[in-house]
């Protein structure tokens, strides 16, 4: 048997053999963080394995690697947050099909102009199977404002936090009950987020984000299977939405 063939041998015994500790922490953190400690990371064979490559990253940074799950982070990391209104374009700070992924579709994607200001929104949604489920998100929606005013951007976020029953979710996806455990930083200058579970065989989780910089203002609800939504996905995405105000 090649070498190559005895490690990809090696690494699927060693996934099956994580199969229990996989459900509870989700299946590409688990299996990836032991495949890195299993392997010679600084083997010429394995310098561009991607766990190897996260793990370099984690020591050079002295922290584990944080973001999406492994097989599909974005190269860009979430800028720091901070209350100075970046952005004059509402479409520049609405979600692209980048940020969403792989396998993700464009389902919507319009701009215009309200009594608020100008504003733009995007959607995107993959699959409910468990192999789209896990690259990200089942659903991204975000829109935008860059209202008129600092006062009317208040107002605006006001109303938007006040919403119930997650408006952008699709009627076929219920609500269970709330996710009372759920709570997310100020990463803006205001920040109010909201969540609930969906019990359909699979768990699955709703989640809706308002900020505010100043004049500029944005929503994002994520919706997904509940082991993704756990992995930090919520943060990141609300940090990267927040970079962009």
């Amino acid at each position: 048997m090649s070498k190559r063939a005895l490690t990809w041998l090696t690494r699927g015994m060693l996934a099956v053999s994580l199969l229990g500790w996989v459900s509870a922490e989700g299946p590409e953190r688990a299996v990836a963080s032991v495949w890195a400690n299993e392997i010679d990371c600084e083997a010429e064979a394995n310098l561009k394995d991607w766990d190897c490559i996260q793990k370099r990253n984690a020591a050079q940074q002295g922290a584990p690697a944080a973001g999406p799950p492994a097989q599909d982070a974005p190269a860009d990391a979430p800028p720091a947050p901070d209350a100075v209104a970046r952005a004059g374009d509402a479409m520049g700070i609405v979600f692209t099909l980048e940020d969403a992924g792989k396998e993700a579709d464009a389902v919507l994607r319009e701009e215009g102009t309200d009594e608020r200001g100008a504003w733009a929104r995007s959607r995107f949604e993959r699959g409910r199977d468990l192999g789209a489920s896990r690259l990200g998100p089942n659903v991204i929606d975000t829109k935008a404002w860059i209202a008129k005013d600092v006062e009317t951007a208040k107002a605006l976020f006001k109303s938007q936090a006040e919403v119930k029953n997650f408006r952008e979710r699709a009627e076929r996806e219920g609500i269970s009950g709330s996710n009372d455990r759920f709570k997310l930083e100020n990463v803006a200058e205001e920040t109010h987020a909201s969540s609930a579970y969906w019990d359909d065989a699979t768990v699955w989780h709703h989640y809706r984000v308002v900020v505010r910089k100043d004049r500029n203002v944005a929503v994002m609800y994520l919706f997904g299977r509940r082991e993704l939504i756990d992995n930090g996905l919520v943060d990141w995405f609300s940090r990267k939405l927040a970079g962009r105000l």
